[in-house]
């Protein structure tokens, strides 16, 4: 319901069962404009489906595609400032998170300063919704970074130079694990987003299960049988800073 005429709305709710009961709540609403100045005042446009439709401002742009939407709605836009110290932009809240999305939709936005090409390089397109979030590696078209998402909520630029950590559970290097059962190891990143895990056992690729959880376990089987040994693992988050561990151990 479009309010944005500030006039006094009648609104009458009735629910009906199988049965013909019936229950009806009447009330009345109307918008008044925040006391606050014009430009921070949230921007909204109506979008349908089945309709390419974009919205545009200098720093932020976003376009709907024809399969995105499952009904006609009204999407909100807002620019506030960024607190993170990695912040490359400042923060765009799109929509409400609550607004389901069929397919991905397409964000730019523009850094709010330039940035020189090693630091593009790492650069990423943060979303988050309550305690929801996601990172993609952006494409950039000029100046602008581009990234899809499925989601509504808030969006905004990261630079991102530090490589995920490699933590290993219950040994360390030069470890006699003739009584261990299993090998355990996690993956932290600053921005939990990890996009390659790679295992080698004495130059050979070595299979830890994981089931999208944060340990990666290897029970030992035949592929590690008793004497010394060599694990490599390495990781790659999403920006793609990368480490690489290797941890000796005697079975």
């Amino acid at each position: 319901m479009d309010l944005s005429d500030g006039e006094l709305k009648s609104i009458s709710i009735i629910v009906k069962d199988a049965y013909g009961n019936t229950s009806v709540l009447k009330t009345k609403i109307q918008y008044k404009e925040p006391a606050i100045k014009k430009s921070s005042i949230p921007s909204t446009k109506q979008f349908y489906p089945l309709m390419l439709d974009g919205f545009e401002t200098e720093a932020c742009e976003f376009y709907i595609g024809e399969r995105c939407l499952y009904d006609s709605v009204h999407i909100r836009y807002n620019q506030l400032a960024s607190t993170s110290p990695w912040a490359a932009s400042a923060l765009h809240a799109i929509g409400q998170s609550y607004i389901p999305l069929q397919e991905a939709f397409l964000i730019r936005i523009k850094p709010t300063r330039p940035l020189s090409m090693a630091e593009k390089s790492k650069t990423v397109m943060q979303w988050y919704a309550g305690s929801k979030k996601d990172i993609q590696k952006v494409e950039w078209q000029q100046d602008w970074a581009a990234a899809r998402f499925r989601d509504f909520g808030f969006y905004q630029l990261l630079i991102d130079t530090t490589a995920p950590q490699v933590v290993t559970i219950g040994f360390a290097d030069g470890a006699n694990l003739s009584k261990a059962s299993r090998i355990v190891f996690t993956i932290k990143d600053n921005f939990d987003k990890v996009k390659n895990v790679r295992a080698e056992l004495d130059g050979k690729w070595l299979r830890f299960t994981n089931d999208k959880g944060r340990n990666f376990i290897y029970r030992f089987d035949e592929k590690c049988l008793s004497g010394a040994h060599e694990l490599k693992i390495t990781a790659e988050d999403e920006a793609g800073n990368r480490v690489e561990k290797v941890i000796r151990f005697t079975r």
